[in-house]
């Protein structure tokens, strides 16, 4: 009985243990579930709802216009860039405020000033005291003129993300108006100057100017076509009326439409008014169309700038800059008719693949300041 009683304890023992040692496997395996549970929960959290910004809050974003985008305008790409940043990088708000000049300056004046600013050229000025400088990181696949643009005394403050560019815009039917030939392959940069002509209107004559441009008090077709068209007097144009007798003084959309209102043969036009062609092309009211950008120069770049004093702000900021000149959104510029600084490829073809190949790194790039 004795020794029933120790087999039975033993059996009783042995089966204690092997409960004990299941269910401390048990354990084990749960909380090892639990942990990759978790884990799992937060690489899913993470894929689809973004890391964590290190700041949490509104980050200020001003954009001023010195000049027209393409299709669309800045602010309302910087809108869309700021929607898929702020899904990587969770509690970060940029809020994105167009303002023009006038409004700019006044809001400096009381003493606002934004985290972020998208400026164009000749505006850097009024923000150099608070912007804070880009590492040396940023200068890689950035062209290198683009780059130099944005430098002040040897440091980049100002980081340029999309740039816009000047062309030669005419048609078959002005070109022969004006007693000129055309055909595939010629150079309208050589008949820019040739196309001004007398119209006659029953009793009267209208002067036709060969070449329309206009400029504003930042950028200015005027250097473009200086550098464009070497060795011409341009008040000898214009007083010879082979010129707009106005270039001077009108903007680049008043030179526009002087030119499809027919006062001009030839217009030195932009991005912008590559759009406004094609969609008048699309409406029917226009057709052949001639284009020839003009590479030598540029002064149609837009930049961002970080003015924040946070440590905390300034790390997303960096990284939202970071972002505007990733392949990812450079490649996008190609949906707004805007090109890209980084020298990549963006259009497959047409004019704006012209356009894209005439901004190379010998581009003659004016600086922001």
């Amino acid at each position: 009985m004795k020794y029933r009683k120790r087999v039975k304890s033993f059996l009783i023992l042995a089966i204690s243990r092997t409960a004990l040692i299941a269910v401390l496997i048990c354990v084990l395996v749960f909380a090892s579930t639990i942990g990759l549970a978790a884990e799992n929960k937060d690489n899913l959290v993470k894929k689809f709802f973004g890391e964590k910004a290190s700041y949490q809050g509104i980050i200020t974003l001003w954009n001023i216009d010195t000049f027209e985008g393409g299709t669309v305008g800045k602010s309302y790409f910087l809108e869309t860039v700021a929607s898929r940043f702020e899904a990587r990088n969770k509690g970060a708000l940029i809020k994105v405020e167009n303002l023009s000049i006038s409004q700019m300056q006044e809001s400096l004046k009381k003493g606002t000033m934004p985290d972020i600013v998208s400026i164009g050229t000749g505006i850097a000025r009024y923000f150099q005291q608070n912007l804070i400088a880009y590492s040396d990181d940023f200068s890689k696949g950035i062209l290198s003129n683009f780059y130099a643009s944005g430098l002040f005394d040897g440091r980049l403050f100002a980081l340029p993300y999309m740039a816009g560019g000047y062309t030669l815009i005419s048609t078959a039917e002005k070109i022969q108006n004006a007693g000129g030939e055309w055909s595939d392959g010629d150079n309208l940069k050589q008949l820019a100057l040739e196309l001004s002509w007398t119209k006659k209107q029953r009793k009267n004559e209208k002067q036709i100017c060969s070449l329309t441009f206009g400029q504003n008090e930042y950028t200015s077709s005027l250097d473009c076509f200086s550098r464009a068209f070497e060795n011409q007097s341009v008040d000898n144009l214009i007083q010879n009326k082979v010129l707009d007798t106005n270039c001077k003084m009108q903007s680049p959309y008043q030179a526009y439409a002087n030119f499809v209102a027919g006062t001009a043969s030839v217009l030195l036009g932009t991005q912008r008014d590559v759009a406004r062609i094609e969609n008048r092309v699309l409406a029917g009211k226009m057709s052949d169309i001639i284009y020839q950008p003009l590479g030598e120069y540029l002064d149609l770049v837009q930049y961002i700038g970080i003015c924040t004093n946070d440590e905390a702000k300034q790390s997303v900021c960096m990284d939202f800059a970071k972002f505007l000149i990733s392949d990812e959104v450079q490649k996008s510029l190609s949906q707004v008719g805007m090109f890209s600084v980084t020298g990549k490829s963006i259009y497959k073809g047409g004019v704006m693949k012209i356009f894209e190949e005439s901004l190379t790194e010998k581009t003659i790039i004016r600086s922001v300041f």
